[in-house]
């Protein structure tokens, strides 16, 4: 764990991995209980660790995409470059709404504008446009990680390593918290910039 862990995350690891070492000694247990010989016992061990650390977790990854499927990439680039193509033909006016939100920032002499004033102004509006279409993906992504950790917790291996993300901060739904947090500090260093670029 991290130098920096607290107390309460040391014991919810050494539990987690208590746990998973309970089942698999149970499940030693109960090979050596039934009708078969040592070879045959280390065989179904194996198989039961195959299955619950490679198809298992392939399983549940392909059940997350059936029940949380992702929206048509190939729509979703051909709307990309539909709102370029837009926002392409419509600079000056973009420029001429900015500046109507920002009268403070209008020059007094200029009133045609080109590089780097036309680009930045169409960049911030493919970025709001687009950022919907990328929010809807994030949004599936956050809703087939939720789904396949309620089922990994049924196999051991696939419960233990979701734990140590958690620990970690790694788990998606952390990922997801992170990317809005950069979200909005890109929002707030633009607001920032912006004037001194227009």
């Amino acid at each position: 764990l991290d130098p920096g862990a607290t107390l309460a995350a040391y014991a919810t690891w050494l539990l987690a991995v208590a746990a998973c070492t309970a089942i698999w000694c149970a499940l030693a247990a109960l090979a050596n209980l039934l009708p078969l010989s040592s070879s045959g016992a280390a065989v179904s061990l194996l198989g039961a660790w195959l299955l619950t650390s490679f198809a298992a977790p392939a399983a549940v990854q392909a059940a997350a995409r059936a029940v949380e499927p992702l929206p048509s990439r190939l729509a979703s680039v051909v709307e990309v470059r539909r709102l370029q193509a837009a926002t392409e033909a419509r600079e000056q006016a973009l420029v001429a709404a900015w500046y109507r939100e920002h009268p403070a920032h209008r020059p007094a002499t200029i009133d045609s504008h080109t590089f780097p004033v036309t680009f930045f102004v169409r960049y911030l509006e493919q970025d709001r446009l687009g950022l919907d279409a990328q929010r809807r993906f994030d949004a599936v992504r956050a809703a087939q990680a939720a789904v396949a950790e309620r089922l990994a917790g049924l196999t051991p291996g696939p419960a233990l390593v979701l734990v140590a993300d958690r620990l970690a901060g790694v788990d998606a739904a952390s990922q997801y918290r992170y990317l809005r947090a950069v979200d909005a500090f890109e929002a707030e260093w633009r607001r920032a910039l912006a004037p001194a670029v227009m």
